[in-house]
């Protein structure tokens, strides 16, 4: 239910050919990877064939995907590392391309991995190629870091075993969907902002977030999206 009617935010919206490369600046070095999380949403929204919807709708509908790829996230994790322990990377470099210990890993991923939506996985996968291609853009780095950290972290302890259509193609991809997986608490927070600045109610929103409470959607996002707001009206 909207409670007011629909205002125009002042901020690329889903249904904006734009929205994917404008990742709003807010002084870290996340935006390939953010810019990533977005093509994946994009290209989830376009495989349940709602990509042709236009404002509110739209956002919804990008909030549902999006929360539908990080509740996958962990399970994708989960098979990608079987992957590479399949295609016999040590434990050790998988520690290092999550950033966890090898006791952690090694605990953690041993056991079966549960399924994933194939929809979220297919999303997540455009995601991490897009943000791996733009990662290696020297603009996106802070100067003097290194343009790839986790390549220099896994240096001799991976090398390439897939195909561009059988995912992980190397460690280095793996290290990639971490970092896009970090970026989705952040990016949902911003489409539930847009949300709630068109008037949308906790109730809706948590029906979009995977029939949640309007207090669990509250609970959760209430201070980001303050944040958020408020930012916009300072400026």
């Amino acid at each position: 239910m909207i409670l007011m009617p629909e205002q125009p935010w002042p901020h690329s919206s889903p249904s904006d050919p734009r929205w994917r490369f404008n990742v709003p600046a807010d002084g870290t070095y996340d935006q390939p990877f953010r810019m990533g999380l977005r093509r994946g949403v994009l290209e989830q929204l376009r495989l349940r064939g709602v990509h042709h919807q236009q404002g509110l709708d739209l956002v919804l509908q990008a909030i549902r995907s999006l929360a539908a790829m990080q509740r996958t996230g962990p399970a994708l994790t989960h098979q990608w590392v079987h992957a590479a322990r399949h295609h016999e990377a040590s434990w050790s470099a998988i520690a290092a391309a999550l950033r966890i210990s090898k006791q952690t890993a090694h605990q953690r991923f041993t056991r079966p991995a549960a399924a994933t939506d194939p929809l979220s996985s297919q999303a997540l996968w455009a995601s991490v190629q897009v943000a791996r291609d733009l990662h290696a853009d020297t603009w996106s780095r802070p100067p003097g870091a290194d343009p790839n950290p986790w390549w220099s972290e896994l240096k001799g302890a991976w090398w390439p075993w897939g195909s561009p259509r059988n995912p992980p193609r190397d460690l280095a991809d793996l290290a990639v969907l971490r970092l896009v997986l970090v970026c989705t608490q952040q990016e949902l927070a911003w489409l539930v902002a847009e949300a709630r600045f068109q008037g949308v109610e906790w109730r809706v929103i948590g029906r979009a977030l995977g029939g949640v409470s309007r207090q669990a959607a509250h609970k959760q996002f209430c201070t980001p999206v303050r944040a958020i707001l408020a930012a916009r009206q300072a400026s």
